[in-house]
């Protein structure tokens, strides 16, 4: 099954990454860039990141950052009625949109194996476009920025979100898992911690690393970094059976979007994405 799945994947992301590696190499002069190149250390040209299932085409460009001007970054946009259908599932039936990069485990077992590492730090940054909208001015919905999961599950392991159509601009981290209900229903929340605020996000570059140690028993572990304070600290389950065909994704996926407010155009961008086995080799 999980062959199958990938196979669909894979099917899907071939052009779209083609074409970024293509505009990747178009916007590296010299030597010193590569360094900021946000696919030197992902494995980018070998087709390691895979483009989920789902995504919206042109969704996706590679440009300078934003706050710099200086190097290159990851642009994921999303708008209102931003949908696609996949092979196995389609975000259009719940009003959810996304364009996201997954790690293609199945292909590349010497990077996982066919996973993650038992124990690993994380890092990704995020920045949102000054202005952006957020809490009630867009629908009711989770407003996902990195999740892990794991196999065929439909829940996420892991998630950092901001819960929007809400007074509030609470930031936060939540391991689920799943319910087989129909969706909105379909996830039920087993840790759910305030890490920061959306705002935190909104013209400016925001740091998230963790510390996760993947369980499915009580010596599980997710410490969650953000801006370089302690935000979370959780011990408990973290997978699920032997924590095998782990995945990590990462960009924008607005889901199940309801309550009648339109969305307002989300551009995120990200860089430093990594994992190490020390906090200090994640990339800067």
């Amino acid at each position: 099954m999980l062959a199958v799945i990938k196979n669909g994947m894979l099917a899907l992301a071939a052009a779209t990454i083609l074409a970024s590696c293509q505009v990747d190499s178009a916007e590296i002069a010299d030597d010193s860039s590569v360094t900021r190149n946000p696919f030197t250390d992902m494995r980018w040209g070998n087709g390691y990141w895979i483009v989920a299932e789902n995504s919206v085409p042109g969704a996706y460009a590679v440009v300078p950052d934003p706050e710099t001007g200086t190097g290159v970054v990851q642009r994921f946009t999303l708008r209102e009625g931003d949908c696609g259908t996949g092979r196995y599932s389609d975000d259009c039936r719940y009003n959810s949109g996304r364009y996201e990069f997954m790690e293609d485990i199945w292909d590349h077992p010497s990077y996982g194996p066919q996973s993650q590492p038992r124990e690993s730090w994380y890092s990704w940054e995020v920045r949102l476009d000054e202005g952006t909208l957020y809490g009630r001015d867009q629908p009711i919905g989770p407003l996902i920025l990195g999740q892990f999961k794991q196999g065929t599950t439909n829940c996420p392991l892991i998630i950092l979100k901001h819960q929007s159509g809400f007074n509030d601009s609470n930031l936060q981290v939540m391991l689920s898992y799943d319910t087989g209900r129909d969706p909105p229903n379909d996830c039920k929340t087993t840790a759910n911690r305030v890490v920061g605020s959306v705002t935190d996000l909104i013209g400016r570059w925001a740091r998230v690393e963790m510390f996760i140690r993947w369980s499915s028993g009580d010596d599980g572990r997710v410490d969650v970094y953000f801006d370089g304070t302690q935000r979370m600290s959780y011990t408990g389950p973290t997978c699920i059976g032997d924590c095998t065909n782990i995945y990590r994704k990462y960009g924008i996926y607005f889901a199940n979007q309801r309550g009648g407010t339109p969305l307002t155009e989300i551009n995120a961008y990200y860089r430093n994405l990594g994992r190490a086995s020390m906090r200090e080799g994640l990339p800067r």
